[in-house]
């Protein structure tokens, strides 16, 4: 399917995730190979701290947005708040709002999340295809990121067109942070309607 929406934190079906999992970035995410196993995307490592109560994020360095404007714990600390913010439809990544007490911003990689409690359960939901990292810079601005033309994000394909209803062409990210990545130099999502 084409996506409903362009914004991952209102997204509520597989149609949205589809059209943005090439385009952005989360904190932690599935191994794709082992997928019992948790892996970074954004962070490089993490601790747990307080007896369990906190996370601490270490970021990895020289991460930019496809605007050349650097992605750092503003954006994880600006976009893990928009996932919980309250009385906002989160279909997906509301799962957070029960866990997180506060997020911040310890240094410009580093960023802290102070759970309610302790639970296992915060770092696999945390890792859900769902939770992207946006950029604040945008969002701040008022940038509609539900136009696909006005995105800009960190992941390893940018959108280089898209039909309504038919299909989305993506192409390499030349300055991805993961070296390497991606394997191939374009993508295309193609909605099959019949």
């Amino acid at each position: 399917g084409y996506p409903e929406v362009w914004d991952p934190h209102i997204a509520g079906t597989i149609f949205g995730l589809a059209g943005v999992g090439p385009i952005y970035n989360q904190v932690v995410e599935f191994n794709p190979i082992k997928p019992s196993e948790i892996i970074g995307d954004l962070a490089k490592s993490w601790d747990v701290v307080d007896g369990g109560q906190a996370y601490v994020f270490h970021l990895h360095d020289q991460i930019t947005w496809w605007d050349g404007k650097d992605l750092t714990a503003d954006d994880v600390v600006f976009s893990l708040q928009r996932m919980i913010e309250p009385g906002k439809p989160r279909p997906r990544v509301g799962l957070l709002r029960p866990y997180i007490q506060a997020v911040t911003a310890l240094d410009r990689n580093t960023v802290k999340v102070t759970l309610n409690y302790p639970s296992p359960a915060f770092l696999q939901f945390l890792a859900v295809d769902y939770m992207k990292i946006l950029p604040k810079h945008l969002l701040e601005a008022g940038v509609d990121i539900n136009i696909w033309e006005n995105i800009v994000g960190s992941g390893p394909f940018k959108i280089k067109s898209a039909r309504r209803g038919d299909s989305v062409l993506y192409e390499r990210n030349p300055t991805y942070f993961k070296q390497g990545l991606p394997y191939v130099d374009s993508l295309m999502l193609l909605a099959i309607t019949d």
